[in-house]
């Protein structure tokens, strides 16, 4: 009995169980420190990928903002490069009239001081011995020279086209673009030059072939070739003129004279018959009105034969003119500027066998000296030579058989060739298709 244990001893206590409070408390501060940490890092994470983001949008902006410039810069070298090629066609044409009106004022200026020295220069002194001469001289004054251009317009066209020329250069490599203006302008300007120039050359030959004439005619024995040409201008239309005034006081004698009959035959007839004064008033009207009418069919008949020499003139002008468009309009006909294509295309081997500095086309003259437009054998032998030239190494040749004289279609071809050059040889040589 004495082993068992006393009631109410410490040794009759239970043992604690379960973790300690400092334990837990210890725990669950390591737990939120972890979860801090975690928390810390998930954050530093989560800026690193907006950085990243970030990063990445600005690149992809910077790239676009690469793109829309370059495509900017594309667009722009394009319009720069529509408006030089606009600028630099316009630039050709305007300088190209430019240079033709240039051309032209300068043949102004020229024809102006021939034609005024001629007037009392020694060559027009010489024109002056000779009426017709002097007659030609003065409707190239008083009409020809009239109905050319005037320096003036020239001049001020010129100043225009150097405008647009200036406005055109100082633009240049900017995106300018000439409108239609520059253009046409400068195709209008040259046309109206080139007409111009041609009234020129015509006046030219008219000037030439009065000093050519004066050098040639032989003077009138009573001459004396001192009279200078505006002298002799100015004493014909004074002719002309006292020649009008002598035709009309002519025809005003005659009225007079018819008047005065019909006045005197009716005064007797009044003297004679004065009981028939009434009468005599009526017939003395009725034949004045008879004189007057038949002095208006005098002058209606002489009119009429001033309008039917103008007519006549004039009908012969136009069909000479018209005979020269025919001509003008067959030297457009491919088919014939192929068969004169051997005489018309430039070369260097000319007709008396020497070469020309520059290529020129064959002599219309020197084909005439040669014999070869003579119209018989001989003529279209010395043609046919030209043609099949072997020398000529640049001018088309054309080809025929060794017996083209017994050959019925070559014989023909070669004078078929040599009448399209009698014909349309000064033709070809006006418009420069032929030497002269």
């Amino acid at each position: 009995m004495a082993d068992q244990p006393q009631i109410g001893s410490n040794s009759g206590k239970p043992s604690p169980r379960g973790v300690p409070l400092w334990v837990a408390l210890a725990a669950l501060l390591g737990l939120a420190v972890v979860a801090g940490g975690v928390l810390v890092f998930l954050m530093r994470q989560a800026s690193n990928d907006k950085a990243k983001l970030e990063a990445k949008m600005a690149a992809w902006q910077l790239e676009q903002g690469k793109v829309e410039i370059a495509k900017q810069k594309a667009e722009e070298q394009a319009k720069l490069a529509v408006a030089r090629s606009r600028q630099t066609d316009a630039l050709a044409q305007v300088r190209q009239a430019t240079n033709v009106i240039g051309q032209l004022l300068k043949g102004l200026q020229e024809l102006d001081r021939d034609a005024t020295s001629l007037r009392t220069s020694d060559a027009g002194k010489q024109a002056a011995r000779f009426p017709d001469l002097v007659v030609l001289a003065r409707r190239l004054y008083d009409v020809d020279l009239k109905a050319i251009a005037p320096q003036s317009t020239a001049i001020s066209k010129l100043e225009g086209e150097r405008r647009l020329e200036n406005q055109l250069v100082t633009s240049a490599g900017t995106a300018f673009e000439p409108d239609a203006t520059f253009t046409t302008t400068a195709q209008s300007d040259t046309l109206w030059a080139n007409q111009e120039l041609a009234r020129i050359q015509q006046i030219r030959s008219v000037l030439t072939t009065l000093i050519s004439e004066a050098k040639i005619k032989i003077p009138p024995s009573d001459s004396t070739g001192t009279i200078t040409l505006e002298a002799a201008i100015a004493a014909l239309n004074q002719s002309d003129a006292a020649a009008r005034e002598r035709a009309i006081v002519a025809k005003t004698t005659d009225a007079n004279a018819t008047a005065n009959t019909v006045v005197a035959a009716a005064e007797a007839e009044k003297i004679l018959k004065e009981a028939k004064a009434k009468a005599d008033a009526i017939v003395a009207e009725a034949n004045a009105q008879v004189a007057k009418q038949a002095q208006e069919a005098k002058v209606r008949e002489a009119q009429l034969q001033i309008d039917a020499s103008k007519a006549n003139v004039a009908v012969e002008r136009a069909a000479e003119e018209a005979k020269k468009v025919q001509l003008r309009a067959r030297l457009t006909d491919p088919s014939v500027l192929s068969q004169l294509a051997p005489f018309t295309t430039p070369g260097y081997l000319q007709m008396d066998g020497r070469n020309s500095y520059e290529k020129r086309p064959l002599s219309y003259s020197g084909l005439l000296q040669h014999g070869a437009l003579s119209q018989d054998d001989a003529g279209l032998t010395r043609l046919f030579r030209v043609l099949v030239n072997g020398n000529d190494k640049v001018r088309p040749r054309s080809r025929f058989s060794v017996g083209w004289k017994s050959n019925t279609e070559e014989h023909e071809r070669v004078v078929a060739i040599q009448r399209l050059l009698i014909e349309l040889g000064p033709t070809m040589v006006e418009q420069g298709l032929l030497d002269p």
